[in-house]
């Protein structure tokens, strides 16, 4: 069965579509708390792209934290609360061009156990929210 509380990823907006190399992406996310919880959660937030030399890994820049740069806990949050909370992320100077997706979700920092991400019929299709596609161009 579906859990008795959830936070919904209601929606987001992104301050610009295309970015260059270097700049500072800001990412607006619109939380709904459904239910209540207990559980204090940690966002994360991951620019991934093509493979990064340095890592290894599609990872590129991410802003990890408690909602509201930490003055606000989830378990805090009334039920059917909308929450704003906003996130920056530092593209690297050496960030090749191209299309970049943004990953979201939340963690129990404790343990790191991310929280699963739940389909409209309750089923479990991961434990992070790509959120969307954009663009680093080294053209203004």
């Amino acid at each position: 069965g579906a859990p008795e509380a959830a936070i919904q990823l209601w929606g987001y907006d992104l301050d610009r579509a295309t970015y260059r190399p270097g700049e500072r992406i800001g990412l607006t996310v619109y939380w709904r708390m459904v239910g209540t919880l207990t559980t204090d959660y940690t966002v994360f937030v991951h620019l991934l792209g093509p493979e990064n030399p340095s890592t290894g890994d599609p990872l590129w820049a991410q802003d990890d934290g408690e909602p509201c740069r930490r003055g606000y806990p989830t378990s805090s949050w009334a039920t059917n609360e909308v929450v704003i909370d906003g996130y920056a992320l530092d593209i690297p100077p050496d960030a090749p061009t191209g299309e970049y997706s943004l990953a979201i979700g939340l963690y129990e920092w404790q343990t790191m156990q991310r929280l699963p991400v739940l389909d409209g019929a309750g089923n479990v299709v991961g434990d992070h929210v790509v959120l969307g596609l954009l663009q680093i161009s080294a053209v203004p």
